[in-house]
């Protein structure tokens, strides 16, 4: 994991436990980014079919970056409190 995923992790480790501890709103952020309704905001769902659409006319070094951010939203999917 290159610096960069490795200071997303570790930011996104100390916003999550903030979510988990907001009277429940953590199934209601969750169910909100994970939805695959049309609703107005992106999506996990969302974001992944965007960087599918756009990996074909990126260069290798963007190529690599959508490839973390879409390993970060496969294992944001596989989170116990994505469950």
């Amino acid at each position: 994991m290159d610096r960069r995923a490795g200071q997303f992790d570790e930011a996104f480790a100390r916003l999550h436990p903030l979510f988990e501890g907001a009277r429940g709103e953590t199934v209601l952020i969750t169910e909100r980014l994970l939805t695959d309704e049309n609703v107005p905001w992106m999506t996990v769902p969302k974001a992944l079919a965007e960087i599918t659409k756009l990996r074909p006319s990126c260069m290798p070094s963007e190529v690599a970056i959508l490839d973390e951010y879409e390993a970060y939203l496969h294992d944001f999917q596989l989170m116990p409190s994505a469950a």
